[in-house]
């Protein structure tokens, strides 16, 4: 399902809304909505249109259909800028040209060929490159706070088609690991780790984990977090407790790298703190906050 498509739901809602706000019977508020779904999903593949679908009928089941309505308008408003700029991005970074990989688009939650309940499409974000200068920027802010890329892990959380777990394998860490829920994306960088050839790669020890986040047990070794808002406070919370707990536990150093917003219980824990907050620019001229945060040890 393209951007066109998305927006032409949208817009199709939105011209109904008053229509479905007028209209008392909330029974026929839902058939109205459908009808609009199943005209306007007709032409995508099934699987976008079955999780669509999904979620329409799980997001209606606990909000009234109008407050649903304007959320889906809202969302779905919401992805043609991301996507614009994303494409001006690619288009000066030629990542994928230079290495016949498979790591440039966005991937929405539902367009996934994969069952997306609500909760996924609700915490999970979709899929979408990194700026390739903006995690090399990230990688020499490691380096100029006298931080060992030998003695560290990478982990990417939120791995998605592994472009970061390429960029990263560019430097000496001990090891590299992509952690993604999702497994149509998993195989996809399975075979991007597979095309990628560079003479300057300096880790081959690359890793893919296909699980929820929730569940993963991470090593007792020093480790790189890199984390692009991957997921909702719903997921980041709990997350951020559990590594708390096994750094406690262990005594090991970790140091998270944010692109974007940090998660809150990042910033109101008092075993991690800020070391730099910075802002970088992008291929094409977007500036995006990039902050690391390291173990505070005398909290241990």
């Amino acid at each position: 399902m393209n951007q066109n498509t998305l927006n032409s739901l949208a817009a199709k809602l939105d011209s109904q809304y008053q229509q479905i706000l007028e209209t008392e019977d909330e029974n026929l508020r839902i058939q109205i909505v459908q009808k609009i779904y199943d005209e306007e999903l007709s032409l995508a593949d099934q699987h976008t249109a079955n999780n669509l679908s999904l979620i329409k009928d799980q997001f209606m089941e606990i909000n009234d259909t109008a407050t649903a309505i304007q959320y889906l308008i809202q969302w779905a408003n919401a992805k043609e800028l991301a996507h614009e700029n994303s494409k001006r991005r690619e288009n000066e970074d030629q990542f994928d040209q230079q290495y016949g990989t498979l790591t440039s688009t966005i991937i929405e939650q539902y367009e996934l060929p994969e069952n997306i309940n609500l909760d996924r499409f609700v915490n999970a974000y979709r899929y979408s490159p990194s700026p390739v200068n903006i995690v090399k920027a990230a990688m020499q802010l490691l380096k100029e706070h006298n931080i060992d890329y030998n003695k560290y892990s990478f982990f990417d959380i939120g791995s998605g088609l592994g472009r970061n777990l390429l960029i990263a394998s560019e430097y000496p860490f001990q090891t590299i690991t992509g952690i993604e829920i999702s497994s149509y994306l998993t195989e996809i960088a399975k075979d991007n780790l597979d095309k990628y050839h560079s003479t300057t790669q300096k880790c081959k020890d690359i890793r893919l984990e296909c699980t929820d986040i929730l569940a993963y047990s991470f090593p007792k070794e020093n480790m790189i977090l890199y984390l692009w808002e991957p997921f909702t406070t719903d997921v980041s919370d709990p997350f951020i407790e559990n590594l708390s707990r096994f750094i406690r536990e262990t005594g090991i150093t970790v140091h998270l790298i944010f692109l974007g917003a940090v998660f809150p219980a990042v910033e109101t824990s008092d075993l991690f703190k800020i070391t730099e907050a910075k802002k970088t620019a992008d291929s094409v001229g977007i500036e995006w906050p990039v902050t690391l945060y390291s173990t505070n040890h005398n909290t241990l």
